[in-house]
């Protein structure tokens, strides 16, 4: 495979693309979702240049163009994909999304933490000598410990349990 053609008419972050750019293909994609972000780059984009070309959607010549563009020239073609997996490797990498959702929790307790300041003290409640605010216990438990070990597996029994049942029903 030399290049990704993705004719989407709808998409979020289509995991296909980032998969192909950290592959190093460029891609041809429809303008929908996250796609332009992704080929093009953003505004604080630390890798700079465009990863292949965006086209607007429902129009299969403009993708067939594209696709020839690149297709025909292989030094387009290795810049491209150079580009997209530089862009990949430093933006969309395990360790800043992780620091993206800890900040974002973050966020989240302190200002549920704060509205609950807020609605004691409107309340009258004298908290000049409380330590610390236990707002902890009004998050949801995920929130405070990550998920259980067990959550998978107790939704695997579960489907299992269901299935089982199913069959059961089904053999009468």
């Amino acid at each position: 495979m030399r290049e990704l053609a993705l004719s989407s008419i709808s998409e979020g972050q289509p995991m296909v693309a980032l998969e192909a750019a950290a592959a190093g293909l460029p891609i041809v994609s429809t303008d929908v979702g996250s796609c332009r972000e992704i080929i093009e780059g953003f505004e604080v984009d630390p890798v700079k240049g465009r990863g292949g070309i965006v086209v607007e959607p429902c129009n299969p010549k403009a993708i067939a163009e594209a696709l020839a563009t690149i297709f025909l020239d292989d030094t387009l073609r290795q810049q491209m994909g150079e580009v997209l997996r530089r862009r990949v490797g430093s933006y969309y990498h395990k360790n800043r999304i992780t620091r993206l959702y800890e900040e974002l929790y973050d966020e989240l307790i302190a200002a549920t933490c704060s509205s609950h300041r807020q609605s004691k003290h409107h309340a009258g409640a004298d908290h000049q000598n409380e330590q610390r605010d236990n707002c902890d216990e009004r998050l949801p438990r995920v929130v405070r410990q990550g998920p259980p070990p067990s959550l998978f597996a107790d939704r695997r029994r579960r489907l299992s349990f269901s299935s089982a049942s199913t069959r059961s029903r089904n053999s009468r």
